[in-house]
């Protein structure tokens, strides 16, 4: 089945851009994957027949020179999946200065560049569909992720507000918030901790991406929160990282109000 719509998904080579890049590849779409590592894009490739193209979205100067170039290869862009994202989680001030500008390059600003392009892109064909992966810590926060937190809540503002400006273009835009999601990130805080955290897998937020971007063109939705089920995860992967970064939750009794 061909449904002649070509879809640009970023953070493609791994965790839910990885899945929502094969699944849309099955029923038909064109899909571009976006990553800036080239084996597993070459990876993607050979094994799922997956376009590629080579982007760190880090790299703001040049996301404009490759979507231009992606524009004038393949015609109308249709949908725009932003998946790329890092996740940073410690005592905060004991993070590397590096890794919280990367942080905020990737979540934040490279995420932001890359809608600009797309969405005067869409503009000018007058259609298009703008989904951005972003999470429940947005509105929640973790601690021992203020950092990760306040790029997800960042981005979520800005897709919230560029929602209203695009509307009149017949530009469609999706925030996708999901709760704790089994990835790479989660086994590196676990570390060599068996315990299962009860998450949603990268397929269950694949499987909403694909539902908000395939409604019909008089409906749109613009906000998906996606929590697992059974919630027992979300306080586990806290408890985790109080426990690695050494938090000492006070007693009851001392909590006052707040343990009310």
């Amino acid at each position: 089945m061909s449904l002649n719509k070509t879809v640009l998904i970023s953070g493609a080579t791994s965790g839910i851009g990885l899945c929502t890049a094969v699944k849309l590849k099955k029923i038909g779409y064109k899909v571009i994957a976006l990553g800036r590592d080239k084996v597993k894009l070459e990876s993607l490739n050979e094994k799922y027949g997956i376009d590629i193209v080579e982007l760190d979205i880090s790299s703001i100067n040049e996301i404009g020179i490759i979507l231009d170039i992606i524009k004038k290869q393949y015609g109308n862009i249709d949908g725009l999946i932003n998946c790329a994202g890092i996740g940073l989680f410690g005592r905060l001030e004991e993070l590397p200065d590096i890794e919280i500008k990367e942080c905020v390059d990737v979540n934040l600003l490279g995420t932001m560049i890359c809608i600009k392009h797309v969405s005067g892109i869409m503009k000018a064909q007058g259609f298009g569909h703008i989904i951005t992966v972003e999470s429940l810590a947005a509105d929640n926060g973790v601690r021992y992720g203020e950092v990760y937190s306040a790029t997800k809540a960042g981005i979520s503002m800005f897709t919230a507000t560029i929602e209203k400006e695009l509307r009149k273009n017949n530009v469609k835009v999706t925030s996708i918030k999901p709760g704790l999601v089994n990835t790479k990130l989660i086994d590196r805080i676990k570390q060599n901790n068996d315990d299962t955290l009860y998450g949603l897998e990268p397929e269950d937020v694949a499987d909403a991406i694909i539902f908000a971007f395939s409604q019909n063109s008089i409906s749109n939705v613009s906000e998906i929160k996606l929590r697992p089920f059974d919630l027992r995860g979300q306080s586990m992967f806290q408890e985790m990282l109080d426990e690695k970064y050494n938090y000492m939750i006070p007693d009851k009794k001392e909590k006052g109000d707040m343990g009310k």
